[in-house]
């Protein structure tokens, strides 16, 4: 199983007042809704392990509404398909999409048809792969070594502007694109460095300030931290939510486990006395006789 450190923070920005971000941490959700910086922090060790940013469309009471229920789902589903035997991603990818979508419906009420809902990349990590399920605009990068890569594709209107989203939670099935959701399939390696991040954060903070800010070595803990201030320094006219993953193993829970080998069950020599007389009588009788017989002829040998 992965033996993971990870961080969430979620903040206003510089101009908005209110929070319609939020990220799912391994086993517990934090959607903004405040008007200051949320965080948490886990290490985690479990087989399957979940992580998600989300970002809310619509204003007050409707975008920040969409993720609390996106996230809300994403954990009830979570819980259901961590008790099977076997996990199945893109199969655990359809049931999510499928309840989340009407899940965020059902919240907007009178603003369904309306431009509401929330985008979502949610990263899900196994033994030895990373799953990324992606709608919307929301990014996730992988550090591996010294090279940068971003992982998802944006679903954005070609030629749209302000940017509208192709794709998100809440939108009505007659409005979905006909094309298949971003599903993503990676190898997991040790000390693999994943950043998750709403628009928010990518609109402000450059790829190539950003590898600057991963690969430069330092504590975990302060990297957070440091690229929220960047963001927020940067302009930050969004809500600004970033969630950094780091693997610190990759073995599985067999491998981990030590080998013990079934003990070699030795016989016991030891002697055991005779308890029998008669035995003991004829084996005393057969030591004298082969005893008289060795003295007879090493007596001879040493004669002749």
């Amino acid at each position: 199983m992965p033996k993971v450190m990870a961080a969430g923070l979620s903040h206003p920005g510089v101009v908005r007042k209110r929070n319609e971000d939020g990220f799912f941490l391994f086993d517990r959700l934090t959607d903004g809704q405040s008007d200051g910086l949320c965080s948490s922090a886990v290490l985690a060790d479990r087989k399957v392990q979940f992580y998600a940013v989300a970002d809310g469309m619509g204003g007050k009471g409707i975008g920040d509404a969409a993720v609390s229920a996106a996230l809300k789902t994403l954990d009830a589903v979570r819980v259901q398909f961590s008790q099977a035997d076997r996990f199945d991603f893109p199969f655990f990818a359809r049931h999510f999409l499928n309840r989340a979508g009407q899940a965020v419906l059902d919240v907007l009420g009178n603003s369904r048809g309306l431009y509401a809902g929330a985008a979502i990349t949610l990263l899900c990590l196994t033994d030895e792969d990373a799953f990324v399920l992606s709608l919307g605009n929301c990014r996730c990068y992988r550090l591996r070594g010294q090279a940068l890569t971003r992982l998802v594709a944006e679903d954005v209107l070609p030629g749209s502007e302000p940017r509208r989203l192709s794709r998100y939670l809440g939108q009505l099935p007659e409005e979905s694109p006909e094309e298949p959701v971003g599903l993503y399939h990676f190898d997991l390696q040790k000390d693999d460095l994943f950043l998750m991040a709403t628009d928010g954060f990518s609109d402000v903070v450059p790829e190539h300030v950003l590898i600057q800010s991963l690969a430069t070595p330092g504590a975990f803990a302060e990297k957070p931290r440091a690229l929220m201030d960047q963001a927020l320094a940067g302009g930050a006219l969004d809500n600004v939510t970033l969630l950094l993953v780091k693997v610190l193993d990759t073995m599985s829970e067999e491998e981990q486990a030590p080998s013990f080998r079934e003990p070699i069950r030795h016989r016991n020599t030891a002697h055991r006395p005779i308890k029998s007389p008669v035995i003991r009588g004829m084996l005393i009788f057969l030591m004298f006789i082969l005893t008289g017989f060795v003295a007879g002829w090493l007596f001879l040998t040493l004669l002749l």
